[in-house]
């Protein structure tokens, strides 16, 4: 299977899944569906994280300066993820959402970086082409409504 269709299906199963998981988690009445519910945007990091590893294939190859940046981020995440964990192991609930936020927001800086390695396309000329009928009515009944006079 090519690696773009091991991709899609990954992140397609993560949006399927934060879905899930929002659907069943939604009355809150017991403790696993709060934590359904605080957990549904990590199969969604998921997904967000699939298309990115598609795009990073496709730009061109990162220098010195964006393998740091990239590290950076990597580790930013891998932050987010361990305060999700501690809330959990024990540590206050409130850093569940603190930690999805982290993640977040290096799931958002690696797009940046990514789409700015993406090659353009090139613009080399425009054609204006006049539109003939633009000054001619459209049909019986479309006179213009003002003759300038």
């Amino acid at each position: 299977m090519p690696r773009s269709w091991i991709i899609a299906t990954l992140a397609v199963a993560g949006v399927g899944l934060a879905a899930s998981m929002v659907v069943l988690g939604w009355s809150e009445a017991t403790p696993t569906q709060v934590a359904l519910l605080e957990l549904a945007s990590l199969p969604l990091q998921l997904a967000f994280g699939m298309g990115l590893w598609h795009l990073h294939g496709r730009g061109t190859p990162p220098d010195a300066r964006d393998r740091r940046r990239q590290a950076a981020l990597a580790g930013l995440g891998c932050l987010g993820l361990l305060l999700v964990a501690a809330a959990y192991l024990g540590g206050p609930r409130g850093l569940v959402h603190f930690g999805q936020s982290v993640v977040w927001l290096a799931l958002l800086a690696a797009l940046v970086l990514i789409v700015r390695r993406l090659p353009r396309p090139r613009f080399t000329h425009s054609t204006f082409i006049a539109d003939q009928e633009a000054d001619a009515p459209a049909g019986p009944g479309d006179e213009p409504l003002f003759d300038g006079e």
